[in-house]
Protein backbone atom coordinates (compact mmCIF):
# COMPACT_ATOMS: atom_id res chain seq x y z
CA UNK A 1 0.00 0.00 0.00
CA UNK A 2 2.90 2.37 0.90
CA UNK A 3 4.41 1.97 -2.21
CA UNK A 4 1.24 2.48 -4.44
CA UNK A 5 0.77 5.93 -2.74
CA UNK A 6 4.31 7.06 -3.58
CA UNK A 7 4.26 6.08 -6.92
CA UNK A 8 0.90 7.42 -7.02
CA UNK A 9 2.45 10.68 -6.45
CA UNK A 10 5.96 10.31 -7.92
CA UNK A 11 3.85 10.21 -11.30
CA UNK A 12 2.53 13.92 -10.08
CA UNK A 13 5.95 15.14 -10.21
CA UNK A 14 7.34 17.64 -12.66
CA UNK A 15 8.73 15.99 -15.68
CA UNK A 16 11.69 18.32 -15.74
CA UNK A 17 14.19 19.64 -12.59
CA UNK A 18 14.00 23.77 -14.76
CA UNK A 19 13.85 25.60 -11.55
CA UNK A 20 14.74 23.05 -9.26
CA UNK A 21 15.08 24.45 -5.89
CA UNK A 22 14.03 28.26 -7.34
CA UNK A 23 10.83 26.19 -7.25
CA UNK A 24 7.82 26.67 -4.21
CA UNK A 25 8.76 24.01 -1.59
CA UNK A 26 5.44 21.78 -2.55
CA UNK A 27 8.00 21.81 -5.87
CA UNK A 28 10.68 21.09 -4.73
CA UNK A 29 9.75 17.90 -2.66
CA UNK A 30 7.66 16.52 -5.59
CA UNK A 31 11.08 16.69 -7.65
CA UNK A 32 13.54 15.30 -5.06
CA UNK A 33 13.70 11.80 -5.56
CA UNK A 34 14.20 11.27 -2.02
CA UNK A 35 11.32 12.53 -0.69
CA UNK A 36 8.75 10.76 -2.10
CA UNK A 37 6.92 9.10 0.71
CA UNK A 38 7.00 12.47 2.43
CA UNK A 39 5.40 14.33 -0.86
CA UNK A 40 3.05 11.56 -1.02
CA UNK A 41 1.99 11.86 2.72
CA UNK A 42 1.90 15.30 2.45
CA UNK A 43 -0.29 15.47 -0.67
CA UNK A 44 -2.71 12.67 1.48
CA UNK A 45 -2.72 15.06 4.56
CA UNK A 46 -4.11 18.09 1.95
CA UNK A 47 -0.99 20.13 2.50
CA UNK A 48 0.64 20.30 -0.86
CA UNK A 49 -1.37 23.48 -1.80
CA UNK A 50 -0.19 25.09 1.55
CA UNK A 51 2.99 24.90 0.69
CA UNK A 52 2.67 26.13 -2.96
CA UNK A 53 1.97 29.57 -0.58
CA UNK A 54 4.41 32.65 -0.03
CA UNK A 55 5.48 31.94 3.40
CA UNK A 56 8.46 31.86 4.71
CA UNK A 57 8.57 28.19 5.60
CA UNK A 58 11.12 25.65 7.04
CA UNK A 59 9.72 22.68 5.84
CA UNK A 60 11.60 19.39 7.28
CA UNK A 61 11.21 16.35 5.24
CA UNK A 62 12.27 13.24 6.19
CA UNK A 63 14.34 11.22 3.48
CA UNK A 64 12.05 8.07 2.39
CA UNK A 65 15.00 6.23 4.75
CA UNK A 66 13.63 7.58 7.63
CA UNK A 67 10.06 6.47 7.07
CA UNK A 68 11.39 3.12 6.31
CA UNK A 69 12.36 2.93 9.70
CA UNK A 70 9.28 3.42 10.94
CA UNK A 71 8.42 -0.01 9.01
CA UNK A 72 5.42 -0.92 7.43
CA UNK A 73 3.53 -1.39 9.88
CA UNK A 74 4.16 2.51 11.34
CA UNK A 75 3.66 3.90 7.75
CA UNK A 76 0.49 1.73 7.28
CA UNK A 77 -0.98 3.07 11.08
CA UNK A 78 0.48 6.46 10.27
CA UNK A 79 -1.98 6.48 6.83
CA UNK A 80 -4.67 4.97 8.21
CA UNK A 81 -5.18 7.88 10.93
CA UNK A 82 -6.35 11.44 9.15
CA UNK A 83 -6.24 13.38 12.08
CA UNK A 84 -2.78 11.18 13.41
CA UNK A 85 -1.27 11.94 9.97
CA UNK A 86 -2.38 15.70 9.59
CA UNK A 87 -0.85 16.17 12.98
CA UNK A 88 2.33 14.81 12.28
CA UNK A 89 3.00 16.15 8.87
CA UNK A 90 1.79 19.85 10.37
CA UNK A 91 4.49 19.48 12.51
CA UNK A 92 6.89 18.81 10.09
CA UNK A 93 6.38 22.58 8.95
CA UNK A 94 7.78 25.53 10.66
CA UNK A 95 6.18 28.88 9.94
CA UNK A 96 9.19 31.38 9.09
CA UNK A 97 12.59 30.17 8.57
CA UNK A 98 14.66 28.15 11.07
CA UNK A 99 17.00 29.97 12.88
CA UNK A 100 20.10 27.43 11.49
CA UNK A 101 18.97 27.74 8.21
CA UNK A 102 18.98 31.53 7.55
CA UNK A 103 21.97 32.85 10.97
CA UNK A 104 24.67 31.09 13.11
CA UNK A 105 21.79 30.92 15.98
CA UNK A 106 22.90 27.77 17.96
CA UNK A 107 19.17 27.32 19.07
CA UNK A 108 16.03 28.45 19.09
CA UNK A 109 12.59 27.58 19.23
CA UNK A 110 10.30 27.52 16.17
CA UNK A 111 6.75 27.48 16.04
CA UNK A 112 5.21 24.15 13.87
CA UNK A 113 2.19 24.46 11.48
CA UNK A 114 0.77 21.92 14.06
CA UNK A 115 0.85 24.38 16.95
CA UNK A 116 3.45 23.00 18.94
CA UNK A 117 6.49 24.38 19.26
CA UNK A 118 10.10 22.63 18.65
CA UNK A 119 13.72 23.26 19.27
CA UNK A 120 16.24 23.56 16.30
CA UNK A 121 20.02 23.63 16.72
CA UNK A 122 23.04 24.62 15.00
CA UNK A 123 26.44 22.45 16.29
CA UNK A 124 29.50 22.12 14.36
CA UNK A 125 27.61 23.55 11.06
CA UNK A 126 24.93 20.73 11.16
CA UNK A 127 21.21 21.73 11.74
CA UNK A 128 18.92 19.81 13.80
CA UNK A 129 14.82 19.84 14.73
CA UNK A 130 14.00 17.55 17.39
CA UNK A 131 15.56 14.36 17.37
CA UNK A 132 16.60 14.50 12.97
CA UNK A 133 19.26 15.79 12.13
CA UNK A 134 19.63 17.81 8.71
CA UNK A 135 21.08 16.25 6.30
CA UNK A 136 20.28 19.14 3.49
CA UNK A 137 18.68 22.69 2.80
CA UNK A 138 17.68 23.80 -0.17
CA UNK A 139 16.37 27.43 -0.67
CA UNK A 140 13.10 27.49 -2.54
CA UNK A 141 10.91 30.53 -3.26
CA UNK A 142 8.78 30.27 -0.45
CA UNK A 143 11.22 29.27 2.38
CA UNK A 144 13.65 26.16 3.00
CA UNK A 145 13.07 22.51 3.06
CA UNK A 146 15.74 20.52 4.63
CA UNK A 147 15.88 17.01 3.98
CA UNK A 148 16.29 15.39 7.53
CA UNK A 149 17.59 11.81 8.85
CA UNK A 150 14.21 11.18 10.68
CA UNK A 151 9.88 11.16 11.26
CA UNK A 152 8.96 13.92 13.83
CA UNK A 153 6.18 13.64 16.29
CA UNK A 154 4.55 15.79 17.97
CA UNK A 155 4.37 16.02 21.89
CA UNK A 156 0.61 15.51 22.14
CA UNK A 157 -0.61 16.78 25.12
CA UNK A 158 -2.76 14.53 27.61
CA UNK A 159 -5.37 17.35 26.87
CA UNK A 160 -5.20 17.22 23.22
CA UNK A 161 -3.74 13.66 22.35
CA UNK A 162 -6.19 10.93 21.74
CA UNK A 163 -4.92 7.57 23.22
CA UNK A 164 -4.17 6.84 19.82
CA UNK A 165 -1.79 9.55 19.46
CA UNK A 166 -0.50 8.91 22.54
CA UNK A 167 0.36 5.56 21.21
CA UNK A 168 1.51 6.80 18.15
CA UNK A 169 4.17 9.45 20.11
CA UNK A 170 5.66 6.26 22.09
CA UNK A 171 5.87 4.53 19.03
CA UNK A 172 7.70 7.31 17.17
CA UNK A 173 9.84 7.81 20.03
CA UNK A 174 11.25 3.97 20.70
CA UNK A 175 11.95 4.05 17.18
CA UNK A 176 14.80 7.25 17.40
Amino acid sequence: MIERVAQRYANDAPDSAAGYGAGSAALFIDAEGCLSIFAALVRLAGLAEDLDLDGPFTILAPSDRAFHALGRAGLQWLMSDEELLVDVMEFHVLVGEASFAISDRRTSLARTLQGEATTCALSDGRGSVGNARVLRAVRVSNGVVCISDAVLSPKFGQARGSSHALRWQRFVDGKS
